[in-house]
């Protein structure tokens, strides 16, 4: 049963405005409302109509109220504060609040490509808060553009803690399957292993990839079946060569090879402008805000994919091809930047020293190609054109 408008919650304490169609999740529903003591605008989420009439509503509702507790523990400027929690005709209500602002996905998809400097202040702000999640034992597992809202003072905002669990570094675990394509990491497409913090890594360096891109990453499945993935570069040549090889390792496909914490990540990128966030605000005046939940996309990042038994790949035989092609080729690339550099003006003794360096890496980037396709040659059974 879907909410009125109109319809009084919690002792009238809440007036349901409408429902938000984008804020519909794998279990929850999504109600925008106004505190009915001042009109202040606020978010309510409950649980789905399908789970309500399910012989485990009890379990669904238990796991809708971690979710609560969850978002309740991490206090950050740039999390999504929750502001109360109750029960309606027993069904589970988290109140939230409301962001007055759109998504990075529509930002992107709206403006273009954006600058590194804004790219990389969102993304360090995000970085920030989700130090305080892992701090707390805690992985977001769904950190995507669609995920990250943007106040009226451009102040990003890290939303849905709907796939967020708790890890145990280095030991394995079984959790729920929940991904979407290109943002999530190998490791998410299984329901038993070891997860990290280096699994919001991936997720966060590929947001970055497509804020700096407006292209989506390829899907850690597709890397894993000889689909490389493309290298920033090659897309928007304005991309600074610290960013692109933050974004490639934080998008490693084996998580031991991605730094193991954000802070480790962060630390890759360069450093934050600190006349950004007055520029972003003055331009925030003159730009006409959208509603957070409000605005309608078509973006594949909307919704979880549920993944069946079929798509349960063996990644850790086969996620390595792809990162050591990529290798292959981001060497050769800087390897011809370089030999330009030194054919065409001398180069200096550094310009030099790096080719050298270039070509034993990619010396031994081939031996590795070669062996692992020697490998998965039987694993795919020429299924796949390796």
């Amino acid at each position: 049963m879907v909410w009125a408008s109109g319809k009084a919650l919690y002792g009238d304490r809440y007036i349901i405005e409408q429902k938000i169609d984008k804020g519909e999740g794998s279990l929850g529903v999504t109600y925008l409302a106004q505190k009915a003591q001042n009109q202040q605008r606020v978010v309510i989420k409950t649980l789905k109509d399908e789970y309500v009439s399910n012989s485990q509503f009890a379990w669904y509702r238990e796991k809708f109220r971690d979710e609560a507790l969850l978002l309740s523990l991490c206090r950050h400027p740039n999390i999504v504060q929750i502001e109360n929690y109750f029960t309606e005709d027993e069904l589970p209500c988290i109140v939230m609040e409301y962001v007055a602002g759109e998504d990075l996905w529509n930002l992107v998809t709206n403006r273009g490509i954006l600058s590194e400097a804004e790219a990389v202040n969102y993304i360090r702000k995000i970085g920030e808060a989700l130090t305080v999640v892992h701090d707390k034992g805690l992985l977001h597992r769904d950190i995507k553009p669609s995920n990250i809202m943007l106040r009226d003072d451009r102040e990003a905002v890290l939303i849905d803690f709907g796939l967020a669990r708790g890890f145990i570094p280095d030991r394995s675990q079984q959790v729920t399957i929940g991904v979407t394509h290109g943002f999530a990491p190998p490791e998410q497409y299984v329901d038993f292993g070891r997860f990290s913090e280096s699994t919001d890594v991936y997720a966060l360096a590929a947001t970055l990839y497509y804020l700096l891109t407006k292209v989506p990453p390829t899907a850690a499945f597709l890397r894993a079946l000889n689909h490389p993935l493309k290298p920033m570069f090659q897309i928007n040549s304005k991309i600074s060569d610290a960013v692109h090889e933050a974004v490639m390792q934080g998008m490693a496909m084996d998580a031991i090879e991605r730094p193991q914490s954000v802070q480790k990540w962060l630390a890759m990128l360069p450093a934050a402008d600190p006349n950004f966030q007055k520029k972003s605000r003055s331009t925030a005046a003159r730009t006409i805000s959208h509603s957070l939940y409000l605005a309608k996309s078509s973006h594949p990042c909307t919704a979880h994919s549920n993944i069946t038994a079929a798509d349960k790949l063996d990644f850790s035989k086969g996620n390595r091809l792809p990162q050591t092609r990529q290798a292959v080729g981001c060497r050769k690339m800087e390897k011809s930047r370089c030999r330009n550099i030194v054919q065409n003006a001398g180069g200096s003794g550094e310009t030099r020293g790096r080719l050298a360096d270039i070509r034993r890496y990619e010396r031994i980037s081939l031996r590795r190609l070669a062996n692992d396709r020697s490998a998965l040659g039987t694993i795919f059974s020429g299924s796949f054109r390796l």
